[in-house]
């Protein structure tokens, strides 16, 4: 009778212990990516789809001067998940304190950041604030203390357009690998390519600095889509997922990487991704031909320059999709013919 008592208590033990073990694992997890979070709200600009907003009139010439290399995608970008329980730290320095908030950051240990990153850009999403925080050329200290060039946070639960800061929060439009699996990006894919004018659009307010001021490259925050008539049917889910993103909600060129001539969409980095090279999940991506792509006049979106909350255009219904699909066939049988 003993002994069966003290199996049963052994058993009771054990039990509670796993079940400890495993809820621990579960509620760690569950903050290990951003699924269910709204990151800006839904009217935000960067949530925006713009499948039926006309095409901009610099179209022809920002698509020849900087759409001439290979599309690929760029999955490298960490970012760091953190709750209340991570206690926020002040830095021991930031370059560009104008450009910076100097508030304390809950800067988890360890943090991630890309390796050989020469930007050396820490994020970091607080799941019980929705707040978003940036470091850019973050170092840290062998005592555990950080620095940084620049340093700012965002309340993703507004449209306010911080215009004291650097730039909006780009995060938002990284491509992040649960949505993927999820099947719907409802959000614009951030983007790179070899040079911008030295000039910017909305919901942008500062130019990268480059030398090229004739409006031959497309300016910071310009937003490009691919063309609805584009077939990505026969896509794998993952690469179906993103090429359809671009087509309902596009992307958006943020910055110039002026070694190469490719344009390049960032998403974060994961170990569940397959960024090789032939690999089933994301490679057919490299398949999309440039010239397939076209820029998009978003400025009757804007509201306020100082919001980035726009004016959503309405869904489209099947018969706008048919006579968009339409007219980019006559345009392309056009060009062809002459």
């Amino acid at each position: 009778m003993k002994v069966m008592k003290r199996l049963a208590i052994f058993f009771i033990l054990a039990f509670t212990i796993i079940f400890f073990i495993i809820s621990t694992f579960q509620a760690s997890s569950s903050t290990s990516n951003l699924s269910g979070m709204q990151l800006l709200p839904k009217d935000n600009i960067f949530n925006t789809r713009v499948d039926t907003m006309p095409v901009d009139s610099h179209s022809d010439t920002w698509i020849a001067s900087s759409f001439i290399g290979e599309f690929r995608y760029y999955m490298v970008q960490p970012y760091n998940v953190v709750d209340n329980t991570v206690v926020p730290q002040y830095l021991t320095s930031i370059d560009l304190m104008w450009l910076s908030d100097n508030i304390p950051y809950p800067i988890p240990e360890p943090a991630q950041l890309h390796p050989t990153d020469y930007d050396q850009v820490l994020q970091i999403y607080n799941t019980d604030t929705n707040f978003n925080y940036n470091l850019y050329h973050a170092v840290r200290a062998p005592d555990g203390t950080w620095s940084a060039s620049v340093a700012n946070y965002y309340n993703m639960s507004s449209n306010d357009l911080r215009m004291d800061i650097n730039r909006p929060p780009e995060g938002q439009m990284q491509i992040k690998y649960d949505e993927v699996m999820s099947g719907t990006i409802n959000h614009a894919i951030q983007a790179t390519i070899s040079h911008t004018d030295d000039s910017y659009v909305w919901p942008y307010f500062r130019s990268n600095g480059e030398p090229h001021k004739d409006g031959t490259y497309p300016p910071v925050g310009q937003r490009f889509r691919l063309k609805s008539s584009v077939d990505i049917s026969g896509f794998p889910p993952q690469a179906k997922t993103i090429a359809q993103a671009l087509k309902t909600y596009g992307m958006i060129v943020t910055d110039q990487h002026g070694g190469t001539t490719n344009v390049e969409i960032i998403g974060n980095s994961d170990p569940r991704w397959d960024t090789s090279w032939g690999s089933p999940g994301l490679s057919p991506l490299r398949e999309l031909s440039l010239k397939d792509f076209e820029a998009v006049d978003t400025s009757s979106l804007m509201i306020r320059q100082d919001s980035m909350q726009a004016r959503v255009p309405p869904i489209p219904s099947p018969f706008d999709y048919v006579l968009s699909y339409l007219r980019n066939i006559t345009e392309e049988t056009w060009l062809i013919s002459r």
